[in-house]
């Protein structure tokens, strides 16, 4: 999630991309907290990572999953 209490899922994301291993990793952001026009959407992370406003389907988080792992 974008928005958490202890660390913004931005931060992680950036913890994530900074880690050898973890840097391989897709990350999918699901969220309430914010819209599509929301500044967080804006952020140099997310231009390459999927960002999905809940409330989300589960055919199109399946979907998001899907072409995260490149199983479509």
């Amino acid at each position: 999630d974008v928005v958490m209490p202890e660390m913004s899922g931005l931060e992680v994301g950036e913890q994530f991309r900074q880690d050898a291993t973890l840097c391989k990793l897709p990350l999918i952001f699901l969220t309430a907290a914010v819209s599509r026009e929301h500044p967080y959407i804006h952020h140099d992370l997310l231009e390459d990572c999927p960002v999905l406003i809940k409330p989300v389907g589960s055919a199109e988080l399946i979907d998001c999953i899907h072409k995260a792992l490149n199983l479509q």
